[in-house]
């Protein structure tokens, strides 16, 4: 990869070419984001549609502005915005979980091109190509709202809104506070971050019961007020209690969104490399591989027509000794 620090930030001249400098119906989120942003307008299919990342611009002269890195959508004829807002938003929480980083939308825009917001003051982080082969799409709703919580939680700078983001994630599969402290007990044992297990270790020792400390000073003291305990936002003991849970917290959302929601996590998709199966799995199609699966081959008779195959690096031109290899 090339040495971030100098790549060119373009200017938005410079950017509208091509696909997203055609006039139609656009809708854009604006983002500050801890996910590095590509240098270059980049397609991303999602859902079957092409989303358009923007990197940030730099626009220098007597009015100099710089924008927001963003992704765009152009929408379908009669296609609402707020379908449009729906679907990139998944997509940005969908990023955020295999990156384990914040992506915020700070403005939405949109117009016949898709102009991204200027204002944008922050230091730009950027890359030179945009490569996240995996971004799970779960189709049922809780599990979009595990990724969205999840994503909402990195974005907030309030440890106590962090820890209630996190929360609402085991809410959705748990509806009782005793159901939640019950799961929390019978699975903190199994985080791997190392501040969540030495928060872990602490609460053990110092209150016994983990899930009944969470949910009762953490959960319920961060979502009611009036009762007790009531974390106090101008206390800085209940402050500094609630940000040495948070990774804690997080961790336990983490584990119930890959091992209750089945949204494997990026550690476990690399893990088990299955990822460079996938274009196999596309030419051969599902029946195929289900009985690869069951018989262990299929005929001879049965294979697809291949394309020419050549191995590489991901991004980079192929390799000569390597391929393209005639099947």
């Amino acid at each position: 990869m090339a040495d971030p620090f100098h790549l060119k930030i373009p200017t938005i001249k410079e950017i509208f070419v091509g696909d997203i400098a055609r006039s139609g119906n656009w809708i854009v989120a604006c983002v500050k984001s801890g996910v590095a942003w590509p240098v270059k307008v980049t397609n991303v299919k999602f859902r079957n549609r092409v989303l358009y990342l923007i990197p940030p611009t730099a626009n220098p002269g007597e009015r100099a502005y710089n924008t927001f890195p963003s992704v765009a959508l152009a929408l379908n004829p009669g296609e609402r915005m707020e379908a449009g807002q729906i679907l990139i938003s998944q997509f940005l929480s969908s990023l955020a979980w295999v990156t384990s980083s914040p992506i915020r939308v700070d403005e939405w825009t949109g117009g016949n091109l898709p102009r991204p917001m200027g204002g944008f003051n922050d230091v730009p982080f950027v890359t030179r190509d945009f490569y996240h082969p995996y971004l799970p799409n779960p189709s049922d709703r809780d599990s979009r709202l595990a990724l969205a919580f999840y994503r909402e939680g990195l974005g907030l700078n309030h440890a106590a809104y962090q820890c209630l983001s996190f929360f609402k994630v085991l809410n959705l599969f748990l509806r009782t506070g005793t159901q939640q402290e019950a799961w929390i007990n019978a699975n903190f044992a199994h985080v791997t971050e190392q501040r969540a297990k030495q928060r872990a270790s602490f609460l053990v020792s110092t209150h016994g019961d983990v899930g009944r400390y969470l949910y009762g000073s953490n959960r319920c003291a961060v979502a009611h007020a009036g009762g007790s305990p009531t974390a106090d936002p101008e206390d800085p003991e209940d402050m500094r209690r609630l940000r040495d849970d948070l990774p804690l917290v997080r961790a336990l959302a983490e584990y119930a969104i890959e091992h209750q929601f089945g949204i494997k996590s990026s550690t476990t998709v690399y893990r088990e490399h299955l990822y460079e199966l996938e274009g196999f799995r596309a030419i051969f199609g599902a029946e195929r591989v289900d009985a690869i699966k069951a018989s262990g081959s299929i005929s001879e008779a049965d294979w697809p027509a291949l394309p020419r195959l050549s191995v590489r690096l991901a991004l980079h031109e192929p390799y000569a000794p390597l391929g393209p290899i005639d099947i």
